[in-house]
Formats: C-alpha cells, structure tokens, sequence
C-alpha cells in the first residue's frame, strides 16, 4: 500500500517525460525553417507537439497533484493508477500517429479515448470527494469548475471528426473548434485547477480561504472566461457585436484579476516562512504569467488590436506559451518542489529548472519581439530563425535533466 501512496510522483516523471517528448517535437518544427526537412508534414508534427504537451504534459501533471493532494482513499489508488497508464497510452498513441496521418482514424480514436478517461476520472473525483465530505470546499468547486470547462473543451474534439470528415478542414467552422477546444483548456480548465491546488496548498496549513472571500474571483473568472472565447470567432466572423463581447468578457476578467491579487496578497503571504526560495520564486513566476496574460487580453478590447493580436503568429504563439509554459508550467514545477517531486538542492534539478526558465524568457521575448517587428513592418531581423531554434534546445534539455533528477531522488530513497 506504501507503494501506491507513492505513485503520483512517478506519474509526474512520466508526464516530464511527455513534456520533453513535446519539446522535441517543438524542436521539429523549429528545425523545419532552417532546413530542409522532407520527410515530415510539418502541421502533422504541430498536432503531435499541441497534444502531447496539453494532454500528456499538463493534464496528467495535473492529474498527479490533484490525486496526491485530495487524498483519496488508499484502497481507490490502484484504480487512479489503472486509469493513469490507460490515458498514457492513448497519449502515446496520439504522439506516434498525429505526426504520420495528421488528423486520422488513429490519431482521432486515441483522442476519443482520452477524452472517456477524463470524463471517467472527473466522475470517478467527484464520487471520492463526496464521499469524504469536503465537496463545498473554496478549492473543490474551483476543482469542480475546472472539470467542466474540461469537459466543455471535450465537445470540440468530438466534433473535430464530424468537421474534416465532411469535407469542412479548411472552414471557419474548423477552426472555430479548435479554438473552442484551446480557449476553455487554457483559461478554464488548467487555471480553475492551478487556483483549486493553490487553494488546497493553504488548507494543509490550516489556512482556510472562506468562500467569501473567493467567490467575487470565481464568478467573474468563470463568466469571462464564457465570453472572451467571442475574440476566436472574430477571425471568420468580424462583427462588432463579437468584440463588444470579447471587450466586456476582458473588463470582467481585469476585475477578476484584482479579486485575485487581493486573495494572493491576503492569504498567500501566509505562506512565506512555509515555502522553499525556488517554491515561491515558480509560484510568483506563474501568477506574474497569468497577470501579464490578463494585461495582454485587456489591451485586444480595442478591436483593431484584437486583430493584430490573432493575424500575427508570432504574438498568437507567444501568447499560448506564456499560458502552457510561463503560467500553468512554472505553476506545475512550484507544487511539484513543493511536493520535493523535484529538488532543487540536487545540482541537475537546479540547473534544468533554470534552463527552463532561460528557455521561457528568452523565447518569450524572441517571439513578441518579432511580432512587434512585424506589426511595424520591419520584417524578420537577421537570424530569427535560427536564434529560436537554439532557444528551442533549452526546454526538452531541462526536461530530461529533470526527468534524471527524480530519477536519482527515487533511487536514493530505495537505498
């Protein structure tokens, strides 16, 4: 029973391992603009790089902490544990087949099935955290929150099928999915969960956030959330109305973002004398993250800056990676230490944790930076290209060093 009390830290390893897979497949990508590589299909690389890193990166990190940090039952562990190895393999299948076929019955039926082992695993929480009592909990229904933007996510790619086998793949009505899918993973989803952990973190310390005091956040996040997704269906359909519904969703969520500096400031505070130096500095960089995310949203409310914001790629993927990596990754990496799943005090974890963040940094600001320049009409400066692609390097890098120091971490306490 030991044993399976410590199984979310060896499903951590596993979903780093899924990160570095995805970094490598980053690294693809970026290798395809400085030389010829004709071998792949670079948009089917694109899918496999997108679901390994969302689903088999952040979902299954996810999945680790909630499990480990909601307790539940002992005797349920080796059930948690079944349907963890389940939805591995079907990340491993999308990992194999999106980068052969793209979007095909493979690829589709491994994304069908993961999306069944989400929605099994959220019954089967929901179920436990009954049973134990604590479902009106502050953090819990942020948790609940959270599974039903997943949820919601999900509809997306059961339809995805429909769309491309109708002949629609190059339709608005495509890409309108896609985002959909995007849009409530990225800021439902994974920040309704990243705040429900953080929420948790304060009860182990008897640090109780009364509802009261979150509940201002909970509602104007969940509400903007629902209406920021109008800016995605401007690309197709650029109506006024659309924007004036992106503009009031992002107010809200500016308002929001004040609710929950309040509640960091009041409640997180508390927790100074409690957490390591590399703990806090992961926690200040994810919040830092989400903040400057909000920024950006609020500066799209004029609806000619909404329009550079999705036409220019280079501001569309620095946007995401700010979420996966800047946001909900750094926030991931600070429970992670918190939990001493990584341990920073190990040279090879101190050393991949700040080759990560060089790799954030760097690559963040290579990419708006570009994107202003072409936003001005400056065109790429000399050796983007290249520059990026060894910027690249640093994320898969510091996952497998990572990767290695929990590898020693575990063989020590074997010992």
């Amino acid at each position: 029973m030991t044993a399976l009390v410590k199984l979310p830290q060896g499903w951590f390893r596993v979903a780093l391992t899924n990160f570095a897979i995805a970094g490598f497949f980053g690294l693809i990508m970026r290798t395809a603009f400085v030389v010829e590589l004709p071998f792949i299909n670079y948009r089917n690389v694109m899918h496999g790089h997108s679901h390994v890193a969302m689903l088999g990166w952040i979902y299954l990190a996810l999945y680790a902490l909630i499990v480990h940090y909601y307790s539940v039952p002992k005797r349920r562990m080796s059930f948690y544990n079944r349907l963890f190895w389940i939805t591995q393999i079907a990340v491993m299948g999308m990992a194999i087949s999106f980068p052969l076929q793209g979007y095909g019955p493979i690829s589709i039926a491994f994304s069908a099935l993961h999306v069944f082992l989400t929605l099994l695993f959220g019954i089967a929480l929901y179920r436990d955290l009954s049973t134990a009592g604590i479902s009106r909990d502050s953090d819990v229904k942020f948790l609940a929150t959270s599974f039903i933007f997943l949820l919601l996510s999900s509809l997306a790619i059961i339809s995805l099928p429909v769309i491309i086998l109708t002949g629609l793949r190059q339709s608005a009505l495509y890409y309108a999915a896609v985002q959909f899918f995007l849009h409530f993973q990225f800021n439902g989803f994974y920040i309704f969960a990243t705040i429900a952990l953080f929420l948790r973190i304060l009860r182990h310390y008897k640090i109780n956030v009364p509802w009261s005091d979150v509940r201002h956040a909970y509602w104007l996040l969940s509400v903007s959330c629902l209406m920021t997704y109008a800016l995605a269906v401007t690309w197709s359909t650029p109506v006024p109305f659309l924007f004036w519904i992106n503009s009031t969703g992002v107010v809200i969520q500016l308002i929001a973002l004040v609710a929950l500096i309040r509640v960091f400031l009041k409640y997180g505070r508390l927790l100074r004398d409690f957490l390591a130096t590399w703990t806090k500095v992961f926690m200040g960089i994810a919040f830092f993250s989400l903040a400057v995310k909000i920024a950006i949203q609020g500066i799209v409310v004029v609806p000619t800056v909404a329009v550079i914001a999705y036409t220019i790629r280079n501001f569309v993927i620095g946007f995401i990676h700010l979420i996966l990596l800047g946001s909900i990754s750094s926030a991931l990496f600070a429970f992670a230490i918190y939990n001493q799943w990584l341990l920073p005090s190990k040279r090879i974890v101190q050393y991949g944790l700040i080759a990560f963040l060089a790799g954030v940094v760097t690559s963040e600001s290579i990419l708006f930076l570009q994107g202003t320049m072409l936003w001005a009409g400056m065109g790429f400066f000399k050796w983007y290209y290249e520059i990026i692609l060894a910027v690249s390097v640093l994320i898969p890098v510091s996952c497998t060093m990572l990767i290695f120091g929990i590898i020693h971490n575990q063989a020590s306490h074997v010992k």
